[in-house]
Formats: structure tokens, C-alpha cells, sequence
């Protein structure tokens, strides 16, 4: 699959303030697909640390299949939103909390995921519609 990248730029950084963001435009191939290695786009790979806090996806002018799923793995291949980007809305903007929760003994934690890996990768699946655009922010501290 060939890497179908709009734009990919980190924005909303301000020195002294806990919260950036990605912006990603993502564009899906002939088969609704989408693989996009971030890592080698802009300076992403080296903006993109810390506990994430939410992530939007808004659907473009020409939308993908409503419920489409979004994940971004990291060099494991780890889902870094620990599968919270699934079941994305074709219509609308659609706004992500990124709130796991841990359990340690009898006590229970809200929990941001973290991610200090620089090789990530966008995956947009589970859409049939070619040439698909949307707009994804990635939130983090």
C-alpha cells in the first residue's frame, strides 16, 4: 500500500505550555486503506512524546465509511490508543478521550496512554471508500 499523506504538521506547541498537538490529513488508497508512516514526515518523530489525551478525527469532502478505525503502532507494534480510535464516524467530527484503566490489587486508575517511540505509523482501515480524506489531531502532554 502506498502512503497516502495530505499534510502532517505538529501545531498548538507553545514553550511553557503541557499540551501539543498532530494534525495529520490522510488520504486512503484504491482499497479504503491507509499506512502512513509519520515517523518520516515533517518533525513529528521527534514532537510526539508524552501521555496522550484525546484524539479528533473529522471526516473530509470526500468521507470515509462510517465506524472506519483508526490506529497508530509504534515500533512494537503496539496500538499506542490502545484501540480507542475504532469505530470512527464517516458523518461528523468525533472527539476521543484517551483514558485506560489500570488496576493495581483492589484499586482502580484512569491512566493516558504514553508513547516516547519514534517510529509510528497511521493505519486507517475498515473503510471501502477510495480516495478518502480526513483530518485526525493527536492530543498530548
Amino acid at each position: 500500500m502506498a502512503e497516502s499523506l495530505l499534510a502532517c504538521e505538529v501545531i498548538e506547541t507553545r514553550p511553557g505550555h503541557s499540551i501539543a498537538c498532530l494534525r495529520v490529513r490522510w488520504k486512503a488508497d484504491a482499497d479504503g486503506s491507509c499506512d502512513l508512516n509519520l515517523s518520516s514526515t515533517t518533525n513529528a518523530s521527534t514532537l510526539v512524546a508524552g501521555q496522550l489525551t484525546h484524539l479528533v478525527t473529522k471526516p473530509g469532502g470526500t468521507a470515509p465509511t462510517d465506524l472506519y478505525d483508526v490506529t497508530i503502532t509504534d515500533g512494537l507494534g503496539r496500538d499506542i490508543l490502545n484501540g480507542l480510535g475504532l469505530d470512527q464516524s464517516g458523518t461528523v467530527v468525533k472527539t476521543t478521550a484517551l483514558m485506560t484503566t489500570a488496576t493495581v490489587g483492589s484499586d482502580k486508575y484512569g491512566v493516558n496512554p504514553s508513547v516516547c517511540d519514534s517510529n509510528l505509523t497511521l493505519h486507517i482501515t475498515n473503510n471501502s471508500i477510495n480516495a478518502a480524506i480526513g483530518d485526525l489531531w493527536l492530543y498530548f502532554r
